[in-house]
């Protein structure tokens, strides 16, 4: 309906309204400004209660009061632009005009012109529209022809911004005139009412005249200096010149302005309409300040005269070097007269708004109320002088863009040099890296330092000190606590609170030198709810906890200290220095045994992790490791963020289980969820909210705390105490455990206060930067990610984040998040659309080859053809989806296979070798999909009657020589071997040198391979000739058809492969697919053949 997307959640849903069920749309909208009216009403109540001399409250506490209204702030007023940029495409959908789409390269709507302008401006108004357009575009002979223009998008740009504020002054001063008029201020003599009539009168009659007599009521028809009798409107060109010399009474009354009164009707009014002035823009044209830059690169700054300017400004355009748009001079009228009804309607919303509710905010031109446009809103249409039609050089040349030094990275700007597309976004990333140097800062302050602050887990929680049991617990709600358990019979001992309400008790050790409270004794903490009544709670840092054997029962928290000699001794070393291409096994130990149970740490260790390192994988990311009351939710409901998993053991036996997993060389990474936290209060960390205030809170308040997707409570990431929480927990992992680096769930819905909920990400960089943001949330995740790579140099951190927020994998220096790697969400997606949905013969090879290269090549990218995502129970495996319930019977290697057994067993193969080729710099799979593991994953439920049935792994598919599931499991690990001895991950030469789209071939060259792949479900080509980067002779280094993978043998491996010169070496344009060299090879249908140059002396792989 409009170019532009609603940030926030009510805009989405007024949107919606407006688009499904109108009759609601007033209704919602006048609901929602109400509701900001309310809540700010109280803010202010509150406010001045915090000030009144007998609250005095905590220092600390009030900058973090000040803190959240700020923010919550900042939320009401993305909240209200979304409201009137509604209200203002309601207006459109009213006059049944639908608004501009965003301009692409060449563009043709003309749209209805009278609605735009007799159905939305007075009729004095018309003459100052008519003047307008006449401004911009020219003589009326050329207005209405059709000639295609060509300008820079930066002309266009400015040009509609300039119209849209044009409205915004036209709608101002023409209210202004008609409430003086009918208040008795202005005389008007009869005359002037007289030939008023007569000129509207004559404009309706040269309606009749005109081509299109849609324009006849804003553009005069007369070309000045005609030397014809008559005008295009057939009528005496004496007459159109006396009715041009006349002034409109709103004409006059602008005139009279003196130069105060008129800086007064031209400036924006609210920050809130200069925001949406340049968003739309923005969301027309594209990133404007991007545009300023490139057409200052292309004219220079060194021009003698304005002649010479505009002469370089064509030039550009004719020449490319500035973006440009083609348009027919009807389009350019239909531009013109939007933008102009777009300003008076937002001038119309703006004063509703702030008339019957006060929620705008005063523009002072980018001091308080927001930011500086980059457009200009002088009223062009009051002067005397003329321009030619849409040139606004003179603008584009003058207007100064002070761009910052890109190599002053301690301003969060160092970012810009990998992204220049980053400095139009300045603002927002100065701020939010200056938020996480002030909160640096602080904590150093306070601390010591940010690794000193990540030590909470050694004083909160259980602990011992000096021969005695100390428990801290922060809780700021609570009216009175006690520690209660089996150490006292659930009696409850008595704790003290500090002003920073922690609350603590000291427990000195028993006579016999016995702690007292023992390793494995059941504990809680007893907390008085502000209503007067008590509720047991886990200890917020507790390390263990576990669930009585019986339906229902609640959990309980352990206290976690062995002796001496029933810790684990650490026997080995982590592995070396930090990977250059990671190679993930994602794994669920608890679902990881064959048998119908919960499998355990030691089976894992013993039974699964020489599988991992047999395959040739370097690292191992664990699941549910955290404690999570519910089974079911794969992990990701944590309800004790320090606990481990009780269901698969104890602490000792996982650090047995790391310990083990790093003799064999594998780094093991946490995937650890600081996204959110289970809602369940009973058995976890959500039952320290009593409905406090967020500053007192481990949790945002209302309905910012809480998930509606996923029923979880949202951290604040602001609060003091929730850092120390998250970021202990991070060293706590590191240094108790020794994890070697994290995979961050839900990271999306970190960064954005809209979660990602209803949102389609299009890459434009203003979704991304924006109120919408969750600033608080990216200073913990760039905090987070320094504590950890200060602690482990060689630590890897991976984002699961879908949105892909631009700069999330830089390194915090520069401005960025300091992820070291970010997770391919969308090429699953793409492999199951063309699987499920297509086609073999209809499969794109440049959507395949798009989907695989469309990443940010300056951060590192994970790719996976399937996660546990993928196999959830309403998904399927990609192996189930591409043979189904013939794996039943199909699979044996002892018959030949059935066609859907061998397409599916291909198709398998090249799928997950292209994405490993050519989706990323490191690897994913899932535990078992390797070899096609079939059908799905569902956890024990009631559903389901509590079945392990498929939540478990079936190894033995694999382990069986008659069965094809070995063959796929060769295939994986000689993919691994293969980018173990080439390291083609991590090498930065890529390149798909041929997309054949009738002949679905595939030619790519990664590092030193070059690999041919073939979707055709049809055709073998032999002898096929295909470019390669350096001369000599080339092997073939794998092959998906070799019968040791399950294919028929096709391609014969003897074959020694020698090169051929094509064109002149370094002119691309000579050589064969821009390749200097090439070959002939052998493509048989549904197969991927890589080869490799064999170096001279040296035998092939």
């Amino acid at each position: 309906m409009a170019p532009m997307e609603p940030r926030t959640s009510h805009g989405q849903m007024v949107s919606y309204y407006l688009k499904m069920e109108p009759h609601l749309f007033r209704a919602a909208v006048e609901d929602q400004f109400a509701r900001i009216r309310q809540e700010r009403d109280a803010a202010a109540a509150a406010a001045a209660k915090e000030q009144a001399p007998e609250a005095q409250p905590e220092q600390s506490e009030l900058v973090l009061y000040r803190r959240m209204q700020e923010l919550k702030r900042s939320e009401q007023r993305a909240t209200v632009e979304d409201l009137m940029y509604a209200s203002v495409l309601e207006r459109f959908v009213e006059l049944g005009v639908p608004m501009l789409p965003r301009v692409e390269s060449i563009v043709e709507s003309p749209g209805d012109l009278k609605a735009l302008t007799e159905g939305v401006h007075s009729r004095e108004a018309l003459d100052l529209v008519k003047e307008h357009v006449r401004t911009i575009m020219g003589p009326a002979s050329v207005a209405f022809s059709n000639a295609m223009v060509k300008m820079s998008r930066l002309q266009a740009a400015q040009v509609y911004a300039a119209s849209v504020m044009f409205g915004y002054f036209v709608c101002r001063v023409d209210k202004r005139f008609h409430l003086e008029r009918s208040l008795g201020l202005l005389q008007e003599a009869p005359e002037d009412a007289v030939k008023r009539l007569e000129r509207l009168f004559s404009a309706a009659d040269s309606m009749d005249g005109v081509d299109n007599p849609d324009a006849a009521a804003v553009v005069d028809a007369a070309q000045p200096g005609t030397d014809v009798s008559t005008s295009t409107s057939g009528r005496p060109a004496e007459e159109q010149q006396q009715k041009k010399s006349e002034k409109s009474a709103l004409r006059r009354y602008v005139e009279q302005f003196d130069q105060a009164a008129m800086l007064e009707m031209t400036r924006v009014v609210s920050a809130e309409g200069a925001q949406l002035v340049e968003a739309q823009t923005a969301a027309l044209f594209g990133d404007l300040k991007a545009l300023q830059r490139q057409m200052q690169e292309a004219v220079g700054q060194d021009a003698s005269s304005m002649e010479e300017l505009m002469e370089r400004v064509q030039r550009s355009v004719a020449n490319g070097s500035v973006e440009s748009v083609t348009i027919t001079v009807g389009t350019q009228r239909r531009f013109v007269l939007e933008a102009v009804a777009f300003g008076t309607f937002l001038r119309d919303v703006e004063s509703h708004v702030d008339t019957e509710y006060a929620l705008l905010t005063p523009f002072s031109g980018g001091g308080g109320g927001g930011r500086t446009p980059t457009w200009s809103h002088g009223c062009t249409t009051v002067r005397k002088t003329r321009r030619s039609r849409w040139c606004s050089s003179t603008q584009a040349a003058s207007t100064e863009v002070a761009a910052p030094d890109a190599g002053q990275a301690m301003d969060g700007m160092g970012i810009a040099k990998v992204d220049e597309t980053l400095l139009a976004h300045e603002e927002h990333l100065k701020y939010r890296f200056a938020q996480y140097l002030r909160t640096k800062e602080a904590i150093a302050k306070q601390e010591g330092s940010l690794v000193n602050f990540a030590k909470g887990y050694e004083r909160f929680g259980l602990t011992r000190e000096g021969g005695a049991t100390v428990y801290r617990e922060w809780a700021p709600a609570a009216t009175s606590a006690q520690l209660v358990g089996e150490f006292n019979n659930w009696s409850g001992t008595p704790m003290q609170r500090d002003q920073f309400g922690v609350w603590s008790v000291k427990l000195p050790d028993g006579a016999d030198g016995e702690p007292a409270v023992p390793h494995g004794s059941r504990v809680k903490v007893r907390l008085q709810h502000p209503g007067g009544f008590s509720v047991d709670r886990i200890p917020a840092w507790i390390r263990w906890a576990t669930q009585e054997a019986r339906m229902g029962a609640h959990y309980n928290g352990v206290h976690w200290a062995p002796p001496p000699g029933e810790r684990h001794t650490w026997k080995h070393e982590r592995p070396g220095a930090k990977l250059a291409a990671l190679r993930i096994y994602e794994a669920h130990v608890g679902m990881s045994s064959e048998e119908p149970v919960v499998a355990s740490y030691t089976y894992f260790k013993d039974n699964v992790l020489p599988r991992i390192a047999a395959l040739g994988y370097n690292a191992i990311q664990l699941m549910a490791v955290q404690e999570h009351a519910y089974f079911a939710s794969f992990g990701y409901h944590v309800t004790s963020p320090f606990a481990v998993s009780s269901r698969s053991g104890t602490p000792e036996e996982l650090k047995a289980l790391i310990d083990e997993a790093h003799r064999l060389g594998l780094r093991v990474l946490l995937d650890i969820v600081h996204s959110h936290i289970s809602s369940n209060a009973d058995d976890g960390l959500a039952g320290f909210d009593f409905g406090q205030e967020q500053s007192a809170s481990y949790f945002c308040a209302g309905e910012r705390g809480y998930h509606t997707l996923w029923d979880s409570r949202l951290f604040n990431y602001a609060n003091h105490e929730v850092l120390r929480y998250l970021l202990s927990n991070l060293r706590f992992w590191i240094e108790e455990y020794r994890f070697d680096g994290f995979r961050f769930d839900g990271v999306t819905s970190m960064l954005y206060h809209h979660h990602g909920i209803h949102m389609a990400f299009s890459g434009n960089y203003s979704e991304y930067f924006s109120p919408a943001t969750n600033v608080d949330a990216v200073v913990y995740l760039m905090l987070a990610n320094e504590l950890v790579h200060s602690l482990l140099p060689e630590a890897v951190t991976v984002a699961e984040d879908v949105s892909g927020m631009p700069a999330l994998c830089r390194p915090v220096s520069e401005g960025g998040t300091g992820f070291d790697y970010r997770l391919a969400m969308g090429l699953p997606d793409q492999w199951v659309k063309m699987v499920s949905g297509q086609r073999d013969e209809q499969w794109s090879m440049r959507a395949i080859a798009g989907a695989l290269t469309n990443r940010r090549y300056s951060e590192r990218t994970v790719a996976y053809v399937e996660s546990h995502d993928q196999s959830l129970v309403g998904d399927t495996t990609l192996a189930w989806r591409l043979m189904g319930a013939e794996m039943y019977t199909g699979m044996s290697a002892l018959q030949p296979p059935s066609p859907t057994i061998a397409r599916g067993m291909a198709y398998h193969k090249m799928i997950r070798a292209a994405t490993i080729a050519l989706g990323g710099d490191g690897w994913l799979n899932f535990m078992g999909n390797e070899f096609g593991h079939p059908e799905w994953i569902d956890f024990p439920r009631e559903g389901n009657k509590w079945s392990h049935h498929y939540c478990r792994r079936q190894w033995s598919l694999a382990d069986a020589e008659h069965l094809r599931y070995r063959q796929l499991n060769a295939w994986d690990a000689a993919l691994q071997r293969l980018e173990a001895g080439t390291a083609f991950l991590s090498s930065a030469h890529q390149i798909v040198s041929y997309v054949g789209e009738e002949e679905q071939l595939l030619v790519a060259e990664r590092g030193p391979l070059v690999f041919v792949f073939n979707f055709s479900p049809f055709n073998d080509y032999a002898d096929y000739k295909v470019g390669v980067p350096e001369p000599g002779k080339y092997r073939i280094a794998l092959d998906s058809d070799d019968p040791e993978f399950g294919g028929p043998g096709r391609v014969g491996h003897e074959a020694e492969h020698f090169t051929h010169p094509e064109g002149q070496p370094g002119v691309p344009e000579s050589n064969f697919n821009n390749r200097a060299f090439s070959m002939l090879v052998a493509a048989p249908s549904r197969s991927v053949v890589v080869y490799e140059r064999v170096p001279e002396g040296r035998a092939a792989r």
